[in-house]
């Protein structure tokens, strides 16, 4: 999947409502959504830019059944997940450099 479709993303979030449940599908979005994000992103290396990806993940998990398909794109909702997670690692990162001694 190079790309992520709208029309999948809001599939996968159906057919996860409807079982109360979220389908490996779903997941695999999620994990390519924030795989695809991450580019955009200058991390300090790559162990970082994982986890980074990996708490975004974690994060779209979270809020996942929080998604009203009346209210917006699954896209634009999940995106925005997905980036205050980075933001949110980011600032922990910052925070770890100053305390070093």
């Amino acid at each position: 999947m190079k790309y992520i479709k709208e029309e999948e993303l809001q599939r996968e979030l159906f057919i996860s409502k409807r079982n109360n449940e979220l389908t490996s599908e779903g997941l695999e979005i999620f994990m390519k959504m924030a795989e695809l994000r991450s580019h955009s992103y200058n991390f300090i290396d790559e162990e970082i830019r994982k986890e980074s990806i990996l708490f975004a993940v974690l994060s779209c998990y979270k809020y996942w059944r929080k998604y009203d398909h009346n209210k917006g794109r699954g896209f634009v909702f999940f995106s925005v997940i997905i980036s205050h997670a980075f933001i949110r690692i980011s600032k922990k990162e910052e925070l770890k450099e100053r305390i070093k001694i």
